[in-house]
């Protein structure tokens, strides 16, 4: 085992269990209990079965110092490129983060920056993951990493591009200005499933 408690930004299991746990600790000592840790916050869900030793989560169940220590489960969803695509695995998570009284936060998501341009298929592409995150992952709290580039080209992912007054509002702009002033404090999503083949 290594004597340093904090060695950058990848974690293995054992060391971001140890140093959470501590952090809480301290935090507590120095009269900041309401201070909430999130985490682990991994750049895909399977990071986080791999810190949490599993999809159930069950360091968490294990260990109720871990699970005191951790106030929100925290993740970044690059799922697209790498790591699990299956909806019962999502599913797994958020029922193991719901046992265990924690909130799920989806901390960091975006499109990856290419440059094919502005095309309806890359604006399908970069909200077919946010629909999952917030139907299937049910994530209580979203962050979309890429609202703003500075160029003047608008690439796939950004919300906004240039520079004022000369802003560039983004077919991503629409499409997330109008989920988010149509889902209002308190929706629910409802899932429908059918036996038609046709759908």
């Amino acid at each position: 085992r290594s004597a340093v408690d904090w060695q950058g930004c990848v974690y293995e299991k054992e060391q971001y269990q140890r140093v959470t746990k501590k952090l809480r600790k301290a935090l507590d000592t120095a009269g900041l209990k309401d201070v909430l840790i999130l985490g682990p916050e991994g750049a895909i869900i399977d990071d986080n079965w791999t810190i949490l030793g599993g999809k159930d989560l069950p360091d968490l169940k294990r260990d109720p110092e871990l699970t005191r220590a951790i106030g929100a489960i925290a993740h970044h969803t690059y799922n697209e490129g790498y790591g699990t695509k299956d909806p019962r695995d999502f599913e797994a998570y958020n029922r193991a983060a719901v046992a265990s009284g924690k909130d799920l936060w989806m901390t960091e998501w975006s499109r990856t920056c290419g440059w094919e341009g502005e095309t309806l298929d890359s604006v399908i592409t970069t909200v077919r993951p946010m629909i999952r995150d917030l139907v299937l992952l049910q994530n209580n709290y979203y962050i979309y990493w890429y609202g703003w580039r500075s160029s003047d080209y608008p690439l796939a992912g950004a919300l906004l591009c240039g520079h004022p007054p000369n802003l560039i509002r983004t077919k991503n702009f629409y499409i997330f200005k109008k989920l988010f002033n149509s889902a209002r404090p308190g929706c629910v999503v409802r899932r429908l499933v059918t036996t038609d083949p046709d759908l």
